[in-house]
């Protein structure tokens, strides 16, 4: 009885861990070395299918670094510092490319983009878009 007992916790662990490979082979894609469509070599790599990745401290578990961000409107990563603040935003949409570097206390120090062409960079003047620093914080 033992045994049948041990047999059918280890089928329920089986069935456990197959639902959880399936649900992540869903998000994450590993691509063995090969060729491209050229024939160029292409080294191996792993692809990640999510709108969001954040990546912690690896002494502080809990605390934020870097946030990566994928939206409808354009891709923004966020660094954050010590104290987990957004210190510097870097964002691209249909209007161009930004770049924001904050205060501590979330203030917008310096923004810089591309309009119409030409370089931008403004203190506090305008409200730059809020890209990257999504965690508000």
């Amino acid at each position: 009885m033992e045994h049948e007992t041990e047999l059918a916790q280890l089928k329920q662990e089986v069935a456990r861990l197959r639902e959880e490979m399936r649900q992540l082979t869903r998000f994450i894609h590993y691509h063995p070395a090969g060729e491209d469509d050229d024939g160029k070599p292409l080294a191996e790599h792993l692809s990640i299918i999510c709108w969001n990745i954040t990546m912690l401290d690896p002494r502080a578990p809990g605390k934020t670094q870097i946030n990566l961000t994928a939206s409808p409107s354009g891709p923004s990563i966020g660094l954050f510092d010590c104290d987990e603040k957004c210190r510097i935003s870097l964002s691209a949409d249909a209007d161009g490319p930004e770049i924001n570097l904050l205060r501590e206390n979330r203030e917008y120090a310096v923004t810089v983009r591309d309009e119409k062409g030409a370089p931008s960079v403004d203190g506090q003047s305008r409200r730059p878009r809020d890209g990257g620093c999504l965690s508000g914080r």
